[in-house]
């Protein structure tokens, strides 16, 4: 948004909501994307370590993936 507004855009105050939107909206993606990395690493981490529990999917498995969601938030 930024690139497309330096280079395209002739009348800035146009696109200033744009620009602000943009800016709230960046951190809260940067923070959804490392959250999700970290739920993930620590969802396979658990597969690794218990994997025979793992790996029969009964209802505990669902607990562990609630849990580690919970967690990371």
């Amino acid at each position: 948004v930024l690139i497309y507004a330096q280079y395209f855009v002739n009348d800035l105050n146009g696109r200033q909501r744009d620009l602000r939107i943009h800016r709230v909206m960046l951190p809260l993606f940067n923070q959804l994307y490392a959250y999700s990395v970290v739920f993930f690493t620590i969802e396979r981490a658990f597969a690794t370590l218990f994997w025979s529990w793992y790996e029969r999917q009964g209802r505990s498995t669902l607990i562990v993936l609630i849990v580690a969601s919970s967690v990371v938030e």
